[in-house]
């Protein structure tokens, strides 16, 4: 359950996000202290986050699943959310953007 976002300079990605979410361009999504990202709208808010990871050529964003409860339509919305996302602001920063559909290495959906 990843977002995969092919890129060659993921750390940049990574930092221009950040910066987006900063200065509240995206205010349906917020990041905490760890650099964790949490989709804002009330109705979602803090049932799920992705954490980023940079690999080489990618950035990954793993969902770590909220106390309560973890669904796949909180799985569904957190996913393509993000995908809109980084879609709408980064387009031309990623050359190719998926989701996986099961767990992933670095997931905590438990």
């Amino acid at each position: 359950m990843a977002v995969i976002a092919i890129t060659e300079e993921p750390r940049w990605l990574l930092n221009a996000i950040y910066e987006q979410l900063e200065d509240d361009e995206t205010r349906t999504w917020k990041f905490d202290k760890e650099g964790d990202l949490t989709h804002s709208p009330s109705q979602w808010r803090y049932l799920a986050w992705m954490r980023p990871k940079i690999g080489k050529g990618r950035l990954i964003f793993n969902i770590i699943a909220g106390e309560d409860t973890f669904s796949k339509r909180i799985y569904g919305v957190y996913h393509g959310c993000l995908i809109e996302m980084l879609l709408t602001y980064f387009d031309v920063d990623i050359d190719k953007l998926y989701a996986t559909s099961l767990p992933a290495s670095g997931d905590i959906v438990e």
